[in-house]
């Protein structure tokens, strides 16, 4: 008659699991250490994301001026005829845009107008560098970030 105790049974060693332990803590301690990366890099996508939305919408709003009107209808923006001008505007995270950056002031949009060769020209589209850039109180040269489009406006 066989006993309980004269079977072999099968577990795992003190050692064993100690290993198992460490190789587990490490990898734990490497998926960690991605974490504040990952997160950074969500951050920058969706300051980008934000950004290239803002300056699809002014590029919309200075498209769908009219060559009668001289001021975009949405966000107020100026187009100057035939000259250099650069027009600059702050916009908060809502949307809601300024001539002067307030204490919401979260993206920098600056428009600067192509001038125009000559009066001769006045049928042809109106050209434009538009640069959004963040944050707003920063100089473009040292923001955080920036988007950049050449739009060519045609104002009938």
């Amino acid at each position: 008659m066989k006993t309980p105790h004269s079977s072999l049974s099968a577990a795992f060693s003190l050692v064993e699991v100690t290993f198992a332990l460490g190789i587990c803590a490490f990898c734990l301690l490497a998926v960690y250490g991605l974490l504040p990366a990952g997160f950074k890099n969500s951050q920058v996508a969706s300051e980008e994301t934000a950004a290239a939305n803002l300056l699809t919408l002014v590029a919309v709003d200075l498209r769908e001026t009219p060559r009668t009107s001289g001021i975009s209808s949405f966000f107020g923006i100026p187009i100057p005829p035939g000259s250099g001008a650069t027009v600059v505007r702050y916009f908060s995270e809502a949307g809601r845009s300024s001539d002067a950056p307030v204490a919401d002031s979260r993206y920098r949009v600056a428009v600067s107008f192509l001038p125009s060769r000559s009066a001769a020209y006045t049928k042809l589209a109106t050209l434009a560098n538009v640069l959004v850039s963040w944050p707003a109180q920063a100089a473009p040269a040292e923001a955080a970030g920036r988007v950049r489009t050449f739009i060519a406006v045609d104002r009938n």
